[in-house]
């Protein structure tokens, strides 16, 4: 696919970005630990993909949330046929609490080439709390896409 010069100065018209999942964690809790399942999202012949996990998270001092991640694809919405895709993201620390605790935000974010993925994928993600109890944690999954068939791929506003 050729991009022109004056396609490159307009990226809104390249990109298309769709939810992929949320989930609230409280350290010690059920999904403390426990792989989370994204919404099946159609890829729309994208080539690429970028999948962002978006946190907001209260830590006490010194303690952290921990994030994994992998990509499954399949067939269709209902997940037939669904396998790993790729690699999968090592758990890292992604936030430490500071001093007397303290509220973090940010993102975790993975690429991914979907040239050899099924029509649907969604995001696997496992936030692990090193705290026994009263950490907690909100994650939204936000998927942007790239490299489709026909632009623009959303709406223009102007």
């Amino acid at each position: 696919m050729s991009y022109g010069y004056a396609t490159l100065h307009d990226i809104g018209a390249l990109l298309e970005s769709k939810f992929g999942g949320h989930v609230s964690v409280t350290a010690g809790g059920g999904n403390d630990a426990a792989e989370q399942s994204g919404s099946w999202i159609n890829l729309d012949s994208a080539e690429t993909a970028k999948a962002i996990i978006t946190y907001t998270t209260t830590l006490a001092e010194n303690e952290t949330l921990d994030l994994a991640a992998n990509m499954e694809d399949a067939d269709d919405n209902s997940g037939t046929n669904n396998a790993d895709y790729g690699s999968a993201a090592a758990q890292v620390t992604v936030a430490t609490g500071g001093t007397g605790g303290t509220t973090e935000t940010g993102t975790f974010e993975l690429d991914f080439n979907l040239r050899e993925a099924n029509a649907y994928g969604r995001l696997m993600w496992t936030p692990t709390m090193s705290a026994s109890s009263a950490d907690t944690a909100d994650m939204t999954v936000t998927w942007v896409l790239s490299g489709q068939d026909e632009f623009p791929v959303t709406n223009r506003n102007n």
